[in-house]
């Protein structure tokens, strides 16, 4: 059977910039409603209206009105109050991140942030939808009385802290622990080397309608990390599929021979991880799939493989563990008066 695969290889910039987004545009959750909802996020004027301190920070009201508009344009059907507490989390996280990395000493020099943004605004000037993302940037900009200057001075500063976070998560995954030999040993008893293709997979019958989903994906995919991108598509595959949150959305092919695999499936062989595709078939069908992992069997190279595989839950888990401390033991003040009324219940959510 004849079959077009598109691929989007994320740019190598991407890796610097991935979730450097953080303040400003702060794409999270599940899916969209098409990709115009977050712009009302772009449009809050400015307000300084103190409504939180965390560790002595300072946080406003207008942040928190963004996070919360995005948190509801990306999740439909949430209701306010759940959207104020989870954009208050995200901001929390955001703030704690930061002091801790400033803590250990380490810094993003404003060059180094500035290059960033330069490179990020790069891939908007190409990106097909990047005029848009461009567009919303010149609404905030106006909406906060903001001279382009003055403007593009807030930006590279949040592109600083963003990158300053990266540092952080770097700096602890080097302190994480390493596997042992038994570790090892264990692992590959447990999962014997055979070849691995992990993706997510959305079958659509109408290829137009599979475009269409196609191209709201691939904005997104620009503008997420991994993590968060595989958190979105999750939930693309909970609306279109009209399936539960327990639903098995990851599929696992573990295989000797090409042959076990589906059309779709032989298509991504080839193809790095974290990769977004649409494979076209002949009879109109469609698949739109994003490649988790794929991995061909090698018994020499097997022990340093899953040497690397449990290195990395390792420093995830790691990782995870010291954010969700620094978040548990963070002083949070709340000017409760200063909440809108919706909002009020953070409060007692929130040390």
């Amino acid at each position: 059977m004849k079959s077009i695969v598109r691929l989007l290889r994320r740019p190598a910039a991407i890796a610097i910039t991935c979730g450097l987004l953080l303040l400003i545009i702060l794409v999270l959750g599940a899916q969209a409603q098409g990709i115009g909802g977050w712009r009302l996020a772009f449009t809050v004027p400015r307000n300084q209206t103190l409504i939180a301190k965390v560790n002595g920070e300072s946080v406003y009201l207008d942040a928190l009105e963004r996070s919360k508009i995005l948190r509801m344009a990306f999740n439909p059907g949430m209701e306010e109050a759940v959207a104020y507490q989870q954009a208050m989390q995200d901001l929390v996280r955001e703030i704690v991140l930061v002091q801790e990395a400033r803590r250990r000493g380490l810094s993003v020099s404003e060059e180094e942030a500035r290059q960033i943004w330069e490179q990020m605004h790069e891939l908007l000037l190409a990106a097909p939808e990047g005029k848009e993302y461009l567009d919303a940037l010149e609404d905030q900009r106006k909406a906060l009385g903001l001279s382009p200057a003055e403007y593009e001075k807030q930006l590279i500063a949040v592109y600083g802290r963003g990158r300053l976070i990266g540092k952080l998560r770097e700096a602890l995954s080097a302190q994480a622990p390493t596997p042992s030999p038994e570790e090892v040993e264990a692992y590959l008893a447990q999962q014997p080397p055979v070849n691995v293709l992990i993706l997510i997979p959305l079958e659509f019958t109408d290829l137009e309608y599979a475009k269409k989903i196609y191209r709201e994906l691939h904005s997104l995919y620009l503008q997420q990390t991994s993590e968060d991108f595989e958190t979105t598509l999750i939930g693309y595959a909970q609306r279109l599929k009209n399936l539960g949150p327990e639903a098995a959305y990851h599929q696992e092919f573990r295989y000797n021979d090409i042959s076990e695999l589906p059309d779709y499936g032989r298509a991504a062989l080839d193809q790095p991880e974290n990769t977004l595709n649409l494979f076209e078939r002949e009879d109109g069908t469609a698949v739109i799939y994003y490649i988790l992992k794929s991995y061909k069997k090698d018994l020499a190279e097997a022990p340093q493989a899953a040497y690397q595989a449990l290195s990395q839950e390792k420093q995830k888990s790691y990782v995870a563990e010291i954010e969700k401390t620094l978040i548990e033991q963070a002083v949070v003040e709340y000017f409760v008066e200063n909440l809108p009324p919706a909002a009020r219940s953070i409060a007692g959510t929130e040390r």
